[in-house]
């Protein structure tokens, strides 16, 4: 991935030097909000967010936007540089890295790659025999219409319906057209919890594939990248990035139990041919 040729060539070096002129500058950073049932002093991209614009030492404001904006479009007024956003976290890709100006530290621990299955209430036992990509072949998944997730599993040779809106996507598992939901192992269970009449996670099986959560800036917007790159490294120096993931979303890791569960891999081409995880970022369950 182009992350990590870039890499952190530029924090290797720069960790303790930085332009004169670049610290007096006041670095805005405006997000898009989250829906609104959202706890914002337990999200965690705008937790992290704080963190590491404090400690790269840069001065800075946060500002939230008024409503909430859904992913597809923040990603086209970053890459606009409309203004409306100065920052959005996403899954990476190749094109998304072409597109926009990636800070090339993975944010979620690869934990997004890490994927369990939402299936009809009480039909687990149909999961349990399930070893291989070959036998995941057999089965039908279900995927938002403009996910890169879609692309992934359609990649790794099995079937997906393409669902544009969210609410359909549920819909499409309920009626059975489907045989599963792949959803990553933090947002999972609050679905689950929320559809716990028709759903239920199914208990032993993971899917995984690299799948890096980057923060995004606009193409020019070197200082903010350049600032939270540094920041986001210092905190992983310290160990306070990982401690920071875990805190937040406990609950969910307590309750996926992914070293237990049978773990098949998929690959992930939207990345490159050439792409290699940085293991030093990754959770290890």
């Amino acid at each position: 991935m182009m992350t990590q040729r870039r890499g952190l060539l530029w924090a290797g070096a720069g960790l303790a030097l930085w332009p004169g002129r670049a610290r007096a500058q006041v670095l805005r950073a405006r997000i898009p909000r989250p829906p609104r049932d959202v706890d914002l002093e337990r999200f965690y991209p705008l937790r992290l967010l704080r963190a590491a614009l404090a400690a790269s030492g840069q001065p800075h404001q946060i500002e939230l936007t008024a409503q909430p904006i859904i992913q597809a479009r923040a990603l086209r007024e970053l890459e606009s540089d409309s203004g409306v956003i100065d920052l959005v976290w996403s899954m990476s890709s190749q094109a998304r890295e072409q597109g926009l100006r990636a800070v090339p530290v993975p944010l979620y621990g690869g934990l997004y790659g890490w994927r369990l299955l939402l299936i009809r209430k009480g039909e687990a036992a149909r999961f349990a025999g399930l070893r291989n990509l070959d036998d995941l072949r057999r089965l039908r998944f279900v995927q938002g219409s403009d996910w890169p997730d879609r692309q992934v599993l359609e990649a790794n040779g099995l079937q997906v319906d393409a669902v544009p809106s969210f609410e359909g996507l549920f819909a499409r598992l309920a009626q059975g057209a489907v045989d599963a939901f792949p959803r990553s192992a933090l947002e999972i269970w609050s679905e689950a919890r929320q559809q716990a009449a028709r759903f239920e996670v199914e208990p032993l099986l993971a899917l995984r594939y690299p799948a890096p959560m980057l923060f995004f800036v606009a193409p020019g917007n070197a200082a903010l990248a350049q600032a939270l790159e540094m920041g986001l490294l210092r905190l992983h120096e310290r160990g306070e990035l990982m401690a920071l993931l875990t805190q937040l979303h406990a609950e969910e890791l307590q309750r996926a139990r992914l070293a237990q569960r049978r773990v098949i891999e998929l690959r992930n081409p939207l990345l490159g041919a050439d792409y290699r995880e940085d293991k030093r970022f990754l959770y290890r369950p």
